[in-house]
């Protein structure tokens, strides 16, 4: 198991956020905890890595008596979204510290900069790795599948496949794919 990742409870209330399914997959298009995200690590197709990374934020002023809440607003803001920095998608985050006592302001800019760092859960496919997704729709040219529930992929129906075999393809079936 990563740094940082603990054993996700056994059973959790719908209120408390995404549960891991049996197959390693979350059940719905909400964002993942990072308990959630931890128990996917482990799954052979998750194409998901973790570690710390240090990242430079610039806090708008209003958030000096806030600053986690601030941290949290942007930090929100970049996940399912590729990052430069981190090479790849973060999905979750947690253990927030912030480097350094003070932040900076830069010449005339109005904001406060900040060094941060976090744990970071991400996904980072490579040519060539497999996934495995959930089929969510069906159609005669291709499928739809879902990836950890927060990523949507298209599979053209292969040309040498037979439509029959690939009518037999169905909502909610277990698919592999390679990226």
């Amino acid at each position: 198991m990563a740094a940082g990742c603990a054993e996700p409870p056994r059973s959790k209330a719908a209120s408390e956020g995404p549960v891991v399914g049996a197959a390693g997959v979350l059940p719905c298009l909400e964002l993942p905890t990072y308990a959630a995200a931890c128990a996917l690590l482990n799954s052979r197709y998750s194409c998901l890595v973790a570690g710390p990374h240090r990242r430079h934020i610039a806090l708008s002023p209003r958030y000096l008596n806030r600053k986690r809440s601030g941290i949290r607003e942007q930090l929100d803001a970049e996940l399912l979204r590729y990052s430069e920095s981190l090479l790849g998608v973060p999905i979750a985050y947690d253990n927030i510290k912030v480097v350094g006592e003070l932040g900076d302001i830069y010449d005339d800019q109005g904001h406060i900069h900040l060094n941060i760092e976090a744990d970071f859960i991400i996904f980072c496919p490579e040519p060539g790795q497999k996934l495995m997704g959930t089929v969510n729709k069906v159609s005669s040219s291709h499928i739809g599948c879902l990836v950890h529930g927060c990523f949507n992929a298209s599979i053209p129906k292969p040309e040498q496949m037979p439509a029959e075999q690939w009518q037999t393809l169905e909502f909610k079936n277990q698919v592999f794919c390679s990226f």
